[in-house]
């Protein structure tokens, strides 16, 4: 095992060197509310927990560990069945500006579940939502996890929305999830983050991201974030003092096309952008809400791509998409997974420009060059040091 800690005595001081943001780190290791759960918590965690597998790759030059979610088990024969995993494509480098997987036989595959170890024969990843699709054989059955969409609310609806029944996982501010990894040594044991879901913009370069308080380590990447009914809402990236996550929504929208036409596709009309409320100043949303009370919601472009759909609409950094196809926008999440629909086609949207009026625009939702992929960088390895004086 690699050394993760040096001890030094400097005449009356204890000084320790910790190494922090490597794989060896489990969720409790310096927070202490994952080492104390509650048992809303336990209970929670345990209805997916023989869903949550433990994930290593390996190749000459590179190596990561981090957690999956099955979501998938196909019979093949009586002692003979074939499972998927839902993970993050970090562990092909999609973290990495410095390595890019070139063929599956670069890559050598675990997955680590009760106390066994399983190869995975075949793996597909998409780099730019930073997920992976891995698939293992074993001799028995493995139990599925129940993955749900998310719907955003905020305020008012609050209360009214969430007492009805729903297809999708309602949230709102402060909400209660829970991040779940499952550690690689053996017995590969489970590990639990609970936290609160926050509204806000993350740090990482991924607008569909959503973000939650919980404190994972990096072996947690990958893994699922849990609401209180065990279901499956997003899976987790490593960020420190919180945890990004990419909903449901996005992923099985990616998931979908790809089942039906065995690739990975990105949509996009060529903008970044973010939620109205989360990226907005106050003054500004005033100055909105004075001329067009009606609007609360929408998209606001920062950034748009030269030559992209958008860009020959004549949409501009600054603007804000308020509706499509006559529907209201709610966020960038709904926005996105429904681009996955319009592949290809046309798309009419109506914009809300700077100069304060409105205007319909018709742009062709198109693909994501590779040079317009998200970047999904993880914080570095450091050292940290940490005094303590005797006591008297």
């Amino acid at each position: 095992m690699e050394r993760q800690s040096k001890r030094l005595r400097i005449g009356p001081l204890t000084i320790l060197q910790i190494n922090r943001n490597n794989f060896w780190e489990k969720f409790d290791s310096f927070h202490e509310e994952n080492r104390y759960l509650s048992d809303d918590v336990k209970l929670s965690v345990q209805k997916v927990c023989s869903s949550v597998v433990s994930i290593g790759s390996f190749a000459k030059k590179f190596k990561f560990l981090g957690t999956g979610t099955i979501i998938g088990c196909d019979k093949i024969n009586d002692n003979r069945y074939v499972s998927s995993v839902l993970t993050s494509a970090s562990l092909f480098g999609a973290s990495n500006k410095n390595y890019n997987v070139t063929s599956n036989d670069e890559f050598k595959v675990e997955v680590y579940f009760d106390e066994r170890t399983f190869q995975v024969h075949e793996f597909s990843y998409d780099g730019h939502y930073n997920i992976a699709l891995l698939k293992f054989e074993s001799t028995t059955s493995m139990l599925i996890a129940s993955l749900k969409s998310v719907e955003v609310i905020r305020g008012a609806a609050r209360e009214r929305l969430l007492r009805r029944r729903s297809e999708v996982c309602r949230i709102s501010a402060n909400d209660q999830l829970i991040a779940v990894g499952r550690y690689f040594n053996e017995p590969f044991s489970l590990m639990a983050a609970p936290g609160a879901f926050s509204h806000g913009c993350c740090s990482l370069d991924c607008p569909p991201l959503l973000k939650t308080t919980c404190i994972i380590s990096k072996c947690g990447t990958g893994g699922p974030l849990i609401n209180g009914d065990g279901e499956i809402i997003g899976i987790n990236f490593f960020a420190e003092g919180y945890t990004p996550f990419l909903p449901m929504n996005i992923i099985l929208k990616c998931l979908e096309y790809f089942e039906k036409n065995g690739r990975f596709v990105r949509p996009s009309i060529g903008i970044r952008g973010a939620n109205l409320c989360d990226a907005t100043s106050l003054s500004t949303l005033e100055k909105i809400s004075q001329k067009f009370p009606d609007v609360s919601k929408g998209i606001l472009v920062k950034e748009v791509v030269p030559q992209s759909p958008a860009y020959h609409a004549g949409i501009c950094a600054g603007d804000v998409l308020t509706s499509c196809g006559r529907n209201i926008i709610k966020s960038v999440v709904e926005f996105e997974a429904t681009l996955f629909n319009r592949i290809g086609n046309s798309l009419e949207v109506q914009v809300l420009k700077q100069r304060g009026q409105f205007e319909e625009k018709i742009v062709v939702v198109g693909e994501t060059s590779p040079d317009n992929f998200f970047s999904w960088p993880l914080p570095k390895e450091r050292r940290v040091i940490l005094k303590s004086s005797p006591r008297h």
